[in-house]
């Protein structure tokens, strides 16, 4: 089976999509890492965990 998916990226719409495809992978490790990783830390430090995980990623150039 192959799928082919085909972007524009001169169109602002499939940029955009065409982001949201190649970070998906980073974005879900990211998300694995906070859920599975910081059962020991308190909110406050969660949250700092997510903060930092997320701004890895750029996630602007995904939701704008």
């Amino acid at each position: 089976m192959k799928a082919i998916i085909e972007f524009n990226l001169d169109d602002a719409d499939d940029r955009q999509a065409h982001l949201r495809c190649i970070k998906a992978l980073d974005m879900s490790i990211a998300i694995w890492n906070v859920v599975h990783n910081n059962k020991h830390l308190n909110d406050a430090e969660i949250v700092e965990k997510m903060y930092s995980e997320f701004e890895e990623l750029n996630i602007d150039d995904l939701i704008e």
